[in-house]
């Protein structure tokens, strides 16, 4: 797991298009437990720490983006960039075909609902 910052790429990774859609900035916190778990890795304290702090450092304005590996019984990389603003976070993913359908359908569900919780991109720490 190792979390960067870099500028926005075209979308494809080889010859594939990766996911990409939005997430309600709130929901942060219960999208990535749930990719977690579709990968087999278990997202910790350490993990979130990383991307409240990473994901501070981006813009989507400016093409700027953290990334993220999640690296369990599937590999899952993930882009973040967060617009807060707008109060969403624009998410860009690849992984297995099968993990990759599963991150689209909880993309959609955080984009639809607002989940509650303690955990969030607001707050002044983790």
């Amino acid at each position: 797991m190792e979390g960067e910052t870099h500028e926005w790429g075209n979308g494809r990774v080889g010859e594939r298009e990766m996911v990409r859609d939005m997430i309600h900035d709130g929901n942060i916190y219960p999208f990535l437990k749930a990719c977690a778990g579709f990968a087999g890795y278990d997202f910790d304290e350490s993990d979130w720490t990383a991307v409240f702090y990473g994901i501070k450092k981006t813009s989507v304005e400016l093409d700027e983006r953290y990334e993220y590996e999640f690296s369990g019984v599937h590999t899952l990389k993930m882009w973040l960039s967060w617009e807060p603003e707008g109060g969403v976070i624009v998410v860009r993913a690849e992984s297995d075909p099968e993990i990759e359908l599963k991150v689209a359908a909880a993309m959609q569900i955080m984009y639809d609902w607002t989940i509650e919780t303690d955990r969030s991109l607001r707050s002044a720490a983790p």
